[in-house]
């Protein structure tokens, strides 16, 4: 038996259904302005246009007095693709009932038969400009964050994903005195695989990027995009991280190409980089991870990390281990992994060489143990840091060269000259002349007529 709350979305989805199939039967044009009347509805204010649709600030007299938001597709687009996604807009708002989220109160069409939906009117302003103007600390910012996380777990338990969050689709408005956060703008939402609605899957046409290019996770950047409640979860990560820093986590990026480059590639930065603040950090980035399997399974498992972090209690997110971030970096940087790899073995060998003394076995031995400290500590400085290849190869060599070159590195004279030509040849490699000429130039001190052992 359905609830008249039930009977009232099925006859909302017939209504948009078959407004739909009469609209691409013939063609829409229509010009509105202040003052028309559409339905009962009567055009106040334009306060949105988009790539597709213009949004009106609307007064309602009958049956009851009250101002909505009218969103109406713009004249002459009216293609099957845009006219679908306008369909699925109002079929996806009209499932959700939350006080987070616009609510959809009713859709038709206008006198030239263009489309429109009405909705809740939302007066509200961008959540990262409301913390800036009201000048909100960290746990005001989260206590905000936190709402939104409610609202959108209430859309994921009905299978859609935003695909859009940012901070101009998560309003917020005063009510009673106390900020409270709104969703809006579902327009690129996307339902998952349910009953009744597989025909909504299907987004825009191919080789398209859906989205908003600084808060895309690293699936929606590519063509083939296989997205699911944890892309929404990477947005909320970009969100969470301007909250706390100011920016998202790749503001610097200077084209499209390079944003999408970062969001595949790129490690972020710790957001507040504090010993205090660790696990708002780990927190954080964990939703930025680049793998979907890594990130918070929903929106509900992200704010219980927060309730607990804000209690004291311990929180599920954790740093990488050693071994993940290890595949993770060998897999982004193969070029300056290659030449690390050179260097590595190169000095090893030198190393097993020089031992080959037996009458200098003991000191090589201490030798062998001071160069293998060394290249695991610079790994993990490459991989924790790592942000381009020459400047990270230089680091990771120059390490070893510096005290050689002071007298300070132990051995012979025999595995200082090996070390340094193996250096030189992995700085080559990678691409790093300026690293390699400094190699070059320590090696003139090591007289050519000293033999390998």
């Amino acid at each position: 038996m359905f609830s008249p709350q039930a009977n009232q979305k099925a006859a909302l989805h017939a209504v948009v259904a078959s407004i739909f199939e009469d609209v691409l039967n013939g063609k829409a044009d229509i010009t509105l302005t202040e003052g028309s009347w559409v339905g009962s509805y009567r055009l106040t204010q334009k306060i949105g246009e988009g790539g597709f649709g213009i949004v009106w600030r609307a007064e309602q007299s009958e049956p009851y007095r009250r101002e909505l938001a009218l969103k109406v597709l713009k004249p002459g687009i009216d293609s099957e693709e845009v006219l679908a996604r306008f369909q699925r807009e109002q079929q996806l708002l009209a499932r959700l009932n939350h006080p987070g989220i616009a609510r959809v109160f009713d859709a038709g069409l206008t006198e030239s038969d263009c489309p429109f939906i009405v909705m809740e009117l939302i007066l509200g302003v961008p959540i990262t400009r409301y913390c800036r103007e009201h000048k909100l600390g960290l746990e005001s910012r989260l206590a905000l964050f936190r709402q939104t996380l409610a609202a959108l777990q209430h859309a994921h338990e009905r299978g859609i994903i935003h695909r859009d969050l940012k901070p101009s689709n998560i309003l917020v408005v005063e009510v009673d005195g106390l900020p409270q956060t709104k969703i809006i703008d579902f327009g690129i939402a996307k339902a998952l695989s349910q009953d009744g609605y597989r025909k909504l899957t299907w987004m825009t046409r191919h080789r398209r990027l859906i989205g908003t290019p600084s808060y895309m996770s690293p699936e929606q950047t590519q063509v083939e995009a296989h997205t699911d409640t944890r892309t929404d979860i990477y947005a909320l990560g970009v969100l969470l991280y301007e909250l706390i820093t100011g920016k998202p986590p790749f503001a610097n990026a200077h084209s499209l190409e390079e944003r999408i480059r970062h969001i595949r590639e790129v490690e972020p930065p710790r957001p507040t980089g504090t010993r205090d603040s660790s696990e708002l950090d780990w927190i954080t980035l964990r939703c930025l991870e680049k793998q979907p399997d890594r990130r918070y399974p929903s929106a509900a498992s992200l704010e219980e990390d927060l309730r607990r972090r804000q209690v004291g209690l311990p929180v599920s997110a954790h740093p990488p281990t050693r071994a993940y971030l290890m595949n993770r970096w060998l897999r982004r940087h193969r070029v300056l992994a290659t030449a690390a790899f050179i260097a590595v073995s190169a000095f090893l060998l030198a190393t097993g060489l020089a031992m080959r003394q037996r009458s200098l076995a003991e000191t090589n031995l201490g030798v062998a143990l001071d160069v293998q400290e060394a290249l695991i500590q610079q790994l993990d400085q490459m991989i924790e840091n790592s942000s381009g290849i020459r400047p990270q190869t230089a680091k990771f060599i120059r390490q070893v060269l510096e005290p050689i070159q002071s007298g300070k590195f132990p051995g012979s004279p025999a595995l200082h000259r090996r070390l340094i030509e193996e250096a030189s040849a992995a700085a080559e490699a990678a691409g790093d002349m300026e690293t390699r000429d400094w190699a070059r130039e320590i090696l003139t001190s090591y007289p050519q007529e000293v033999q390998q052992p």
